[in-house]
């Protein structure tokens, strides 16, 4: 490999380096640059004024709201707000300002005219490298090594490229000790707050109890398909799979024993071990398959785990020394997981008194309420990291499986579509964390793909699949009963107009059917008032441009290639795949635009759907191998450019999972000269994983969200600290009244779920949460809100307030600015909240 491609490797590698780091920068503002906007408002195109490509100036959009880090100065002294609303900004001047795209919406100081004589105006910013430009050169680099790779053999390609990877890694290193020594500013640091040591320990020691959990759910599932295949044919990846269902069932029994029953450790392992005793009788493969799925399994590791510390990074909650800036949906989530840990039966919603919580999606909470003893565990940081890495191993091992069991020989084209039909298939890579059930459900999309083959239209097998979906999409994702019950019950249903059936065939339909009756009527009984309010018909790019979403050009794109992506995989099904796929693919996407906001995750799944199918009989899709690879570019964009942490996101989605597809591509692959790819890169990864979290940890380079709107979406040390006061200092019946909640629809506000952290019953805090009165009824909600703010300010006593059952005492946390009232006695406090006794 000659000097020239190992030069322009290492500089691509300095250039990506040089992209995280920023360099500060005054500059100042000429009068001419100045215009007029709408009242006390003026203009400046501040970004043209300060750097032009190759740099940029990060300034706030629709998605990173807050990712400016300008300050004004007028006459050399500092005005404000920053990031203040355009509205404010021309109705009360004052100084405010906003950094929004590029452009600086200001006011003076006396709201007048900013270019009168006597005037100057300067700003501070960072200057960064645009990211484009290590894009390009990664693109250039990747492009002259493809164009050489068949000028070297085996051998010596194998020797040129661990120079290259070895020269890299040191490049980084001297980098990171650079930022150490303080010759380079923080990498990143225009992301959010640096972290610490004691998260990335953290995450680190998550990451290992999700690759146990990985484990146990491997050994039950191959268990179970032991069992429900004893006496057929199936290899061990078929086994893995078509057991993985009974597999969720066990864990599920297993967390239940745990969290409900006397000596409840004990029993849940008494199940597990139960669990794993068809295994006593051996599995029907050599140990040489064994080892080859263990093989596959230590080579996406890496990749698995450098993905998942990711989503723990940008996702944490907050901890004794940092603040977070998560999700909604991830601290529900969360507290899900105190409330089962506390009483599973009934579920108490602790964010809103008299409220309960339903049963389904609840496994992977369940699973952490009853591990929610170990010590050091971290609930947030569970369902990132932990549940993060199960779901990148277990889509890994998943695929291999599908692949190992197919025994057809992928062509490159279907190749490259199936790892992009695996890469589109995700809302947003956020979405993996966000919603806890889905890296459960995937790999249920592998086994019944495999058992809708097997089945080949039996009618009791297909009707027991059919129950066995139901049970499945309630403890994962109940929406996903749509496209897998017909997955599996398509062919069966289409075989009853030729064929008699027995008394005991019947017998089993009906209550097959009765079943699946009662499950959509409990499910419309908990879920109908509460999803009828939200309805909003779609598709959705109908309700991006009608709904006051962001009405950017490319969002809008994305949006609709989106939607016309899953109109061309329909069809591309509809063409060539099996019925009873297109079937499942038809409904998935049809459902999903008439009600998207119930029916996302059903269409979202759909691409997994194919690739699954895809990866288990390629044949079949040979003649429609354009169509599936244009329907994959379509629906890529979206999740890749889209997430909530901004474009971060979806490059380590592509670099991590397509890293795991590639892996499982390869490693049943005949010889192949670039066999050095399944070995050389994972370790390549882990180092690079080792090197970032140890970065992370001590400062040297910033991973975070970036997710932060104001002061609504944060939750602080301070919030940690009350909450884990009041678990202390309270009795177990106590009920707290809190003014950490507010009308808004946001984390620290009306959706502060975070509060369960106490593990005490909250007055009212998460109205979001209370899914069928406070959220669709907005009177309770004023009232319940106005209750709460009457206890808080002395004008109503806690006995005063309706409420559905006695407590044993009455507790207060509120901001440690505020009075009082005089019948409160402070228990704890610390620089932002206080927690009182309320004295009767």
């Amino acid at each position: 490999m000659n000097f020239a491609l190992v030069a322009l490797a290492l500089v691509t590698a300095l250039l990506i380096i040089a992209s995280l780091g920023a360099v500060q920068r005054d500059v100042t503002v000429p009068a001419a640059a100045i215009q007029p906007d709408q009242g006390k408002a003026y203009v400046v195109r501040v970004n043209a004024l300060a750097a032009s490509f190759p740099l940029t100036v990060y300034s706030d959009d629709i998605r990173s709201p807050r990712a400016s880090t300008l300050a004004l100065f007028e006459n050399g002294v500092s005005i404000g707000p920053a990031h203040s609303p355009h509205s404010m900004i021309r109705e009360a001047g004052g100084g405010a300002y906003s950094h929004w795209r590029g452009l600086l919406f200001f006011s003076a100081s006396d709201g007048g005219d900013p270019r009168r004589e006597g005037r100057s105006y300067s700003v501070h910013l960072e200057v960064a490298l645009h990211p484009a430009v290590p894009v390009i050169m990664l693109a250039l680099t990747i492009a002259a090594f493809g164009l050489r790779l068949r000028a070297f053999a085996g051998a010596e390609l194998s020797r040129h490229l661990d120079w290259l990877i070895g020269g890299a890694l040191a490049v980084i290193a001297l980098a990171l000790a650079a930022v150490a020594a303080g010759a380079l500013p923080t990498l990143n640091r225009i992301a959010g707050p640096p972290k610490d040591a004691a998260l990335s320990l953290t995450i680190l020691g998550h990451l290992g109890l999700g690759v146990v959990l990985f484990a146990v759910s491997a050994v039950l599932a191959a268990a179970c398909g032991r069992l429900q295949c004893r006496g057929a044919a199936f290899t061990l990846p078929e086994l893995l799979l078509a057991g993985y269902p009974g597999a969720l069932l066990l864990l599920a029994a297993a967390s239940a024993a745990t969290l409900a029953a006397p000596f409840g450790a004990v029993w849940g392992a008494a199940i597990l071990l139960i669990g794993c005793s068809p295994l006593l009788r051996g599995l029907p493969e050599s140990a040489q398959e064994i080892a080859q799925l263990a093989r596959v399994v230590a080579l996406i590791l890496p990749a698995a785990a450098a993905f998942a510390a990711f989503m723990a990074l940008l996702w944490h909650g907050p901890t004794a020394t940092l603040q977070a800036s998560t999700q909604g949906d991830l601290v529900h989530s969360y507290a899900s997981i105190h409330a089962l840990s506390v009483a599973p039966w009934p579920l108490r919603n602790f964010g809103s008194e008299g409220d309960f919580l339903p049963y389904d999606n609840m496994l992977p909470m369940a699973i952490g309420a009853a591990i929610s003893g170990l010590p050091g565990f971290d609930g947030l940081i569970y369902l990132t990291a932990s549940i993060g890495i199960f779901f990148a191993l277990w889509l890994g091992l998943g695929m291999a499986c599908l692949r190992r069991a197919s025994g057809q020989v992928l062509s490159p084209t279907l190749g490259i579509c199936l790892l992009l039909l695996v890469l589109a298939a995700v809302r947003t890579p956020s979405f993996v964390v966000e919603s806890p059930p889905v890296p459960f459900m995937a790999p249920l999309l592998f086994s019944f793909i495999l058992l809708a083959q097997r089945n080949g239209g039996r009618l009791m097998a297909s009707v027991a699949s059919v129950i066995v979906v139901v049970m499945s999409a309630a403890l994962t994702k109940v929406v996903m009963v749509v496209p897998l019950g017909l997955l599996v019950a398509y062919d069966a249903l289409m075989g009853l107009r030729s064929r008699r059936l027995s008394l005991g065939q019947i017998c089993l339909m009906v209550a097959a059917a009765l079943a699946v009756g009662v499950y959509v009527a409990r499910t419309l009984a908990v879920w109908g008032a509460s999803y009828w309010h939200a309805f909003v018909p779609g598709p959705d790019i109908r309700i991006w441009l009608t709904g006051g979403k962001d009405h950017t050009l490319a969002p809008l794109l994305f949006v609709a290639a989106r939607d016309l992506g899953w109109c061309v995989l329909t069809y591309a099904v509809l063409k060539a795949g099996p019925r009873r796929l297109a079937a499942a693919v038809a409904a998935a996407v049809a459902v999903n635009f008439i009600y998207p906001y119930l029916f996302h995750t059903a269409a979202v799944f759909a691409p997994l759907l194919v690739a699954a199918t895809l990866a288990l009989d390629p044949g079949r899709f040979e003649r429609v191998r354009n169509l599936l690879l244009l329907a994959a570019l379509l629906l890529l964009p979206y999740p890749v450019l889209l997430d909530w942490a901004g474009v971060q996101s979806g490059l380590v989605w592509v670099l991590c999972i397509g890293q795991i597809m590639l892996i499982v591509t390869l490693t049943w692959a005949a010889a192949s000269p670039h066999q050095w790819l399944v070995t050389r890169i994972p370790l390549l990864t882990a180092a690079l994983a080792a090197m970032a979290l140890a970065a992370v940890g001590s400062g040297l380079m910033v991973i975070d969200s970036g997710w932060r709107q104001g002061k609504a979406d944060v939750l602080t040390a301070s919030m940690h600290d009350i909450w884990h006061a009041v678990r202390r200092e309270t009795p177990a019946d106590a009920l707290i009244f809190t003014d950490q909640t507010g009308p808004e629809f946001r984390v620290a506000s009306g959706w502060n779920s975070y509060v369960a952290t106490g593990r005490r019953q909250v007055f009212i805090a998460s109205w979001v949460t209370s899914f069928r009165r406070f959220r669709i009824e907005p009177a309770a909600r004023a009232a319940r809100l106005q209750q709460n703010a009457d206890v808080l300010e002395g004008r109503l006593t806690p006995a005063e307030v309706p409420l559905s059952r006695p407590y044993g005492g009455y507790f207060a946390v509120i901001a440690a600015e505020k009075s009082p009232p005089p019948t409160f006695r402070r228990l704890h406090a610390n620089q932002d909240f206080a927690l009182y006794l309320i004295q009767r």
